[in-house]
Formats: structure tokens, C-alpha cells, sequence
């Protein structure tokens, strides 16, 4: 089964041979705002510093709130090493070494269905 398109992915396999994320590990993967928002971030950057994306995300959550402080950004950072890039990089969404986060072919895939998430929470909230 191919995706259509002129960027064309067989599903199954990619190019390193890591396997497609299972639809349970895809499913876990996109079932946290955070992950969705760094997933949608890295469908347009093939890859950031790990303190580059730890700005991206906590200029999300608290655009509204104000100036964030040192423990907030600890606090992200923190959950992104220890909890969503494992998950990310486990399911073959992401790569995670040496403090840079890079998309795997997979996430490509996958840029509809962030498209949707993002609208769906903006009507929704």
C-alpha cells in the first residue's frame, strides 16, 4: 500500500528499514498535545536542538500567560527527554542523539492527520 502523492511512501518500510510504527504506537504517539505539537513543528524542519524545540513548545503553552520562567522550561525539558522523545523515537516518528531531534520518514506521512488535530483542537477549545 502506497500514500499518494508525488512524495510517495511505501507503508511497511522506509528507507533505514525500521518498520512503520504499529497503529497502537501511532495512536499512543498522537494522543498528547505536546508530542502532536513537536510532530507538526518537525514536518517542517528536518531537524532541531533539542533547547530549540524546548522554545518552540513552551512558547506554545504559555503565549497567553506571559514570561516563562527558568523551572517551566526545565520542566518541558524534562518531559520531552524523559517521556515523548523515547515514546517518538520508539514508534520511529523521531530520532533523538546528541541533543538533536530529527524526523523520520514516517512523520511525512502523517502531516494531514496533525493538519486535522491542530484544526479540530483550535474549534474544540
Amino acid at each position: 500500500m502506497t500514500h499518494s502523492g508525488d512524495d510517495a511512501i511505501e507503508l511497511g518500510r522506509v528507507a533505514d528499514t525500521r518498520q512503520y510504527p504499529s497503529t497502537d504506537s501511532l495512536f499512543r504517539a498522537l494522543a498528547n498535545g505536546k508530542r502532536r505539537r513537536l510532530l507538526s513543528v518537525l514536518t517542517t524542519e528536518p531537524a532541531l536542538s533539542l533547547d530549540e524545540l524546548v522554545d518552540i513548545l513552551v512558547g506554545a503553552e504559555h503565549t497567553s500567560d506571559g514570561a516563562v520562567g527558568p523551572t517551566e522550561w526545565t520542566r518541558v525539558e524534562t518531559e520531552l527527554v524523559h517521556t515523548h522523545l523515547p515514546l517518538l523515537d520508539e514508534a520511529g516518528l523521531v530520532s533523538y542523539e546528541d541533543e538533536v531531534v530529527r524526523r523520520c520518514e514516517p512523520l511525512l506521512a502523517l502531516e494531514d492527520v496533525l493538519a486535522f488535530a491542530r484544526e479540530y483542537e483550535a474549534a474544540t477549545t
